[in-house]
């Protein structure tokens, strides 16, 4: 079994839900991933009580990637294509 690690960023209360966004980072077997999660809760919710649930819910997408959730993959140093980023020529002004 590998090793999965889970970190949270930018934890966010999101009143449209109402309850709390975050980025959760997934790295298993040197790959990061990045599965955005939400969870309802009131703004007056514990912040350990929100960052265990962001933090399952996390890890949760990575281990049912099969659906049709969104999830970021940070390729590793050296891969694709090699240079600076540059625009898409229809964004050009």
């Amino acid at each position: 079994m590998t090793d999965v690690s889970v970190t949270l960023s930018r934890v966010r209360y999101a009143p449209e839900v109402p309850g709390f966004s975050a980025l959760a980072h997934v790295t298993e077997a040197g790959v990061a991933y990045r599965y955005p999660v939400q969870m309802a809760a009131p703004l007056t919710a514990e912040f350990d009580t929100i960052a265990r649930a962001l933090t399952r819910r996390g890890l949760s997408a990575h281990r049912n990637v099969s659906g049709a959730g969104l999830r970021m993959v940070e390729r590793e140093q050296g891969a694709g294509a090699s240079g600076p980023a540059m625009p898409s020529p229809g964004l050009a002004a």
